[in-house]
């Protein structure tokens, strides 16, 4: 049988879209980004060669069938960023918004794995349009496609949830501090963008060694797991510094209370507490600090200032990543921060968040290359290696303050690492954990094993700090020095993750007008 050349320019298409979807449309490369470009020209061609479309199928099936494509492609597309379909995590960022970075890269590849999956559907739909059954198997793939979309998973979930029982509000604790530490100390929290503490694995090489290193300085959490609503850079955020996760507003407009462009309006965080004690606190971040309203969860919790990419560029000399400037500048900023804080004799708490390793490529800062290598490494241990050195540089810059007993350094990881990096699969075998290490003060160096999550980062730095805190307990998190279990330790991750996707008393709470009694802390 002799094959027509719009037979041939099809199935060419369908081939190269097979292997796309086969190595993984989550993978960013350029040869799949290519490979969607050959494959959207050969079917181009198909199409323009081939016969007229047959019109055999139902106009209201076909109709149902593209409705659910499009309905599946938002999800499709965050996949092939992020590596999965984190709806709760889009849902927050639409809310909060994206700032103004720029994501030309990540949309082009977004758009290049939704045209990976169009083009095989559309073929389907060709091929049985003019069958008698044509109309009825649109149809039955058009409701395939919605029992398969995460998106209308997520909003018979919640929507189910409306009906659920109650369960973690009952476990939220506003922070109450019963003493305050006779002397304030400075703080500094170094977020290293998914820089988890699995990469000290031995297969990894000696990508962690400087982290590791710090790590032998100081006091290491080593059982830190991660729990819904904190995989992502502002959850993680959000969960250490206010003990909670970050949970999304309502998915209708009834269900989403004015904030009064607030960040977790309803929550008490350690930048409310530090500036009831007179700190001057800062953050700065390589991106746009307005990305899913992370400027305003510092600004309208304390912090006096936002320093971020606007502020940074005339410093990168001109190079810039998708996401902002390289790790060195960041530091470089906050140690000069620092230091001025530091003259101006006041506690401070400083607050640096990182990038380097944040996928699906690395970003290596100038010093981290070798000559004529690129800003941009396939290989994420390149990056991980690059801001682990960069963070102890940073460190070691601050041991005067250190050593001085006053200071605080806690370095984090913001989350675990996405699955676009190219280290997953590895990092999956293993038991994964997020990094903290804890250096100054009168802590002596050791590891601290008990079970938790990011939500209890918040009061185990407060009372790291010396503040006295009811019941060791702030928001949802209890400190990991208390003899009592965590939420995680007590009722296992899965548990945890499945009340908390069904709370609704307290998100509600948390993102209405503040409940919690205005602070009155005694200053020593």
């Amino acid at each position: 049988m002799r094959l027509r050349a719009d037979q041939v320019f099809a199935g060419l298409a369908l081939l190269i879209c097979a292997v796309g979807i086969a190595r993984g449309a989550a993978t960013v490369r350029a040869d799949l980004l290519w490979g969607t470009a050959v494959a959207s020209l050969l079917y181009g061609l198909s199409l323009w060669q081939g016969p007229a479309a047959p019109k055999g199928a139902g106009r209201l099936a076909t109709t149902l069938y593209w409705l659910a494509f499009a309905a599946l492609a938002p999800a499709l597309a965050m996949r092939q960023v992020f590596g999965e379909a984190n709806i709760s995590a889009a849902l927050t960022h639409m809310q909060l918004g994206l700032g103004t970075g720029s994501f030309g890269g990540e949309m082009l590849m977004a758009g290049a794995g939704v045209l990976l999956w169009a083009i095989p559907a559309h073929a389907l739909l060709r091929c049985i349009a003019a069958r008698r059954w044509g109309g009825s198997v649109s149809l039955a793939a058009a409701v395939g496609l919605v029992l398969v979309n995460p998106i209308a998973a997520y909003a018979v979930y919640r929507t189910s949830a409306q009906f659920g029982a109650e369960e973690i509000v009952a476990e939220y604790r506003a922070p109450q501090v019963t003493g305050v530490p006779a002397r304030r100390m400075n703080l500094v929290i170094v977020y290293l963008e998914s820089l988890e503490q699995t990469y000290g694995d031995a297969q990894f090489g000696v990508a962690y060694a400087p982290l590791a290193a710090l790590g032998a300085r100081g006091l290491v959490f080593d059982n830190i797991d991660q729990i819904a609503m904190t995989d992502y850079s502002a959850g993680g955020l959000a969960a250490s510094l206010c003990g909670v996760p970050l949970f999304p507003q309502g998915l209708m407009r009834r269900n989403r209370p004015p904030t009064g462009g607030a960040f977790l309006p309803g929550a008490t965080c350690l930048g409310d507490l530090l500036a009831a004690q007179g700190y001057r606190q800062s953050y700065v971040v390589n991106s746009d600090p307005g990305f899913a309203g992370i400027d305003l969860l510092f600004l309208t919790h304390g912090f006096d200032e936002v320093i971020g990419l606007d502020d940074l560029a005339p410093r990168a000399g001109g190079e810039l990543t998708d996401w902002g400037v390289q790790d060195d500048v960041v530091f470089d900023a906050a140690r000069e921060r620092i230091a001025a804080l530091h003259e101006a004799g006041t506690p401070f708490a400083v607050v640096v968040e990182t990038m380097g390793p944040h996928g699906p490529k690395g970003y290596l800062a100038p010093e981290c290359r070798e000559p004529g290598q690129g800003a941009e490494a396939e290989d994420m241990l390149l990056a991980v290696a690059c801001t682990a050195g960069l963070a102890r540089d940073f460190v070691n810059s601050l041991n005067d303050l250190i050593a001085a007993g006053d200071t605080l350094v806690v370095l984090l990881s913001d989350h675990l690492a996405h699955p676009t990096v190219n280290t997953y699969a590895a990092l999956e075998a293993l038991e994964r954990r997020n990094t903290m290490i804890v250096l100054g003060g009168d802590l002596s160096p050791g590891r601290v094993s008990a079970p938790g999550a990011m939500i209890d980062v918040f009061p185990t730095v407060l009372e790291l700090m010396g503040f006295q805190l009811a019941e060791s307990r702030a928001g949802l998190g209890r400190s990991l020095r208390s003899a009592e279990p965590t939420l995680a330790a007590r009722l296992g991750v899965a548990e945890l993750n499945r009340r908390l996707l069904r709370e609704n008393a307290l998100r509600a709470r948390l993102w209405r007008a503040p409940v919690d009694p205005p602070l009155e802390l005694a200053r020593p």
